[in-house]
This record gives structure tokens, sequence and C-alpha cells, in this order.
């Protein structure tokens, strides 16, 4: 597909620049895609800790700030207000959606009408409910973008179900909410999932004409190195990285720490482990301080150093969405990965090429004994290197997003209908 003319506008909560966490590096590939068949504007909520908004390559950007809204991670906040409560029943949106002012709405409204659209993408579904709204022509076409699906791990490690009747029967009734929220996406021109079984945990076993699969892919900028098995010389040392301020990454850390790295420093005397990653929270700082031969790099410019220093990338999630970028990453590093299944969800491999799954201390011992043999070590990088690079490398999601855009232009919409200050599409 050649440069165009096409317009694209990309909604996303958080200004997806600098490319230092797993939703920026998502947005980026979109913006890198729509680029090169066309002109890209912006508009977003928050710009993080790092300001590094009007450096972004747009033609235009804006920003939309939530007034009345918690500028932090809203989406999971809980809704207290009665009234609330029962405006979002009566509008079929769970609590677990971010919400929108009305002005923020009318401002959003007011950006997509002024320049006509040929595409509009939306990073997450639980941001993205004023496109409920649009009728017509401009809803077929708007892109979701679901990324990390609420599925029902996820979900239940997020809303406790406590015991009782009462209480089971109010967590189905958020879940049914949620559930039913996410199918109402698949009515959109298209519906984006990272992998299959986020795909089917919406579409059900009837699918979705609408419902593309286009997969995370290893960082763009990352030097993707040789998969000569240099890693071997360091197996004593592990690299955990990750966001260390999601949910999902200090559970999974603080399990390893407590349950199976000790465990594996009774084996294997010199084992180390090197935590990395953005913001860690204080009690998870402490708690990292407890374990001998652990060390924390917090807020770290560049990973590459680590990855050097390491010989295999521990995965220890026991809950979350999506697919781990940090998996794809490791495996272009040329570095064997140990994964919880979890951790290693929506990624399909097949085979040896895959990382080494394990769920608790034994298992895990069981796939660390192996990489003893400097044969085994090296075949299973390299197997894993290859994969990598065929199916989640930048130009794979290029060849992924060129067929959705495709399919969208055979429809032969036209370009979008301006939305009315109400979010009804005008006619």
């Amino acid at each position: 597909m050649g440069k165009s003319t096409l317009k694209t506008l990309i909604y996303s909560d958080l200004y997806p620049l600098p490319e230092n966490i797993g939703t920026r590096m998502r947005t980026m590939n979109f913006v890198r895609f729509f680029n090169k068949i066309g002109e890209v504007d912006l508009v977003y909520h928050r710009t993080g800790i790092e300001n590094n908004a009007g450096q972004g390559p747009f033609r235009n950007e804006y920003r939309i700030v939530k007034q009345g809204v918690s500028e932090g991670n809203e989406n999971f906040s809980r809704v207290r207000d009665f009234t609330e409560r029962i405006r979002r029943l009566a509008d079929r949106r769970p609590w677990i959606v971010a919400d929108w002012p009305g002005t923020a709405i009318r401002e959003l409204n007011s950006i997509v009408a002024g320049d006509q659209y040929d595409f509009v993408l939306c990073r997450y579904a639980q941001d993205s409910y004023p496109f409920l709204r649009y009728r017509g022509s401009l809803r077929k076409r708007i892109i979701v973008d679901f990324d990390d699906v609420l599925s029902a791990s996820l979900f239940l490690s997020k809303v406790h179900r406590g015991p009782g009747l009462y209480a089971g029967w109010k967590w189905r009734l958020q879940w049914e909410m949620v559930s039913a929220y996410q199918r109402r996406f698949l009515t959109f021109g298209a519906a984006l999932f990272c992998s299959e079984e986020d795909r089917n945990e919406v579409t059900g076993s009837a699918g979705s004409p609408c419902a593309h699969l286009v997969p995370n892919t290893y960082p763009a900028s990352l030097d993707v190195r040789n998969a000569d098995g240099s890693g071997y010389a360091n197996r004593r040392t592990f690299l955990f990285v990750g966001a260390l301020d999601y949910g999902p990454n200090i559970e999974g850390l603080k399990w390893f720490l407590r349950s199976i790295f000790p465990k594996v420093q009774e084996q294997y005397r010199d084992v180390r482990l090197l935590v990395a990653g953005r913001r860690p929270p204080p009690d998870l700082v402490f708690a990292i301080r407890e374990f001998p031969g652990v060390e924390l790099h917090p807020d770290i410019p560049d990973i590459g150093p680590l990855y050097e220093r390491c010989g295999a990338v521990v995965v220890p999630l026991l809950s979350g969405g999506g697919t781990r970028i940090k998996i794809l990453e490791a495996a272009m590093a040329g570095r064997f990965v140990l994964s919880t299944p979890i951790g290693a969800h929506g990624l399909s491999f097949g085979g040896e090429a895959g990382p080494g799954l394990f769920t608790d201390e034994r298992s895990f011992l069981g796939q660390y004994d192996k990489l003893e043999d400097e044969n085994y070590y090296r075949e299973r990088v390299i197997k894993m290197h290859a994969a990598v690079q065929k199916t989640y490398s930048p130009e794979a999601f290029d060849r992924l997003m060129g067929k959705v855009v495709d399919s969208l232009l055979r429809e032969g919409m036209g370009r979008a209908v301006s939305p009315s200050p109400d979010g009804r599409s005008a006619r």
C-alpha cells in the first residue's frame, strides 16, 4: 500500500512518547503504519511523568483534559456515588470503564467533526465509551484496538469475589456487564486483538468478521542481536523487566521472590536476579531489599546492558491480559525465557521455539536445570529468536494492519460522517 492522502485520528489516553512502556510502543506502531499511508493526528489525555507532548510525528495534536476525573489510573477506581451507579447501569457501562465528563465528550466530537477522517483508531476499549454513541458510516470507520482484553482471569484479579450468594451475584453481574460492553465494539469497522485467545474471549466460538488479529511486536527501536548462545555464560543471572507500578507485575515478582527464588538459591548458590522497571512503589522496594542476590534498577534509560549481564529472563505473572512484549524483546536479545503460562499468554511459538514454562519451584528448577546443557541453551534461543522475527516483527505488524485497512476500504463507505455535539452522527 503506497503513500496516499488518507487521514487518521488516533485516540490514546496516554501520550505515546517516549516509547518506554508497552502501551506506548503499540500506539507508536500504529502511528508509524498510518504515517506510511497518509497523515496522522493525535488526541490524548495524559502525558505521564515524562512530558514529551509536541515531539511526536503528528500533523496535529489535541489534548483533552478530563476535568473532575483523576489523572491517575481511573479505569479501576470504584464508583461510589449512587446516582453515578444508576447512570452507568442505564448506559450499560460497567464501573471499570473510564469516565468521560460531558465537556470532554463534546471536545472530542468537535475534533472528530473538524477534519473529515478516513479512520479513527481508539486505543483500549475501556477508554472508548464515547465512540459507542457514533452511528452510520462514522462507526464503520472506527478501529478499536482492544490490546489488553479484560479476560475472566484478569477481571477476577481486579474484582474480588466475596463469599455468600449476594456477593457472588454482584460479581457475576459486573462480569456480565464487562463482557457485554466489550462485545459492543464488534459492531465497529474493525476490532483488533493481540492474540487468538483474546479474540475468542470477546467473540466466542461464533467469531466476528470485523475481529482481526494484530499481535504486538518487539520494540521497533530494539538493537536486534544474533541469537548466538552467548547468554549461556551468564545463565546464573536472571532478569525481570516490567513496569513496577503495574499490579500483575508486582504480584508476580513478589510471588517469585518468596516462593521460587530462595529454592533456586539453595541449589545454585551464585544465582542473582536483576529487577528493572519504572516507578517501583515503596513496599516493593522494601520487599526486594529483603532478599540477598537481588538488584533493583529503577527507571533506567537503557535495558541493553542488563541483557548483556543475564542469561535468562523470568516472567512470573499470575494474572494479566494482552501479550508480553518483554518476552519478544528477550528473544530478540538472544536470551532464554522462563515464564508462567499466563506470562506467555497469547504468544504462539510451537514446539521448542517457546519459553520454558513453570508454575511452581519444582517446575521452575526442572526447566532451569536443562540450561546446564550448552547445546540445549543455544538451540532454544536460536529457535525462539527465529519464531519471533517471523511473527512478531514490526514488518509483520504492518502487513496485518495493511489487510485491516484494505478490508475497510473495500467496503467503499467513503469518508466519515461528522458527529453532532451529542455524539450522534449527522446525516
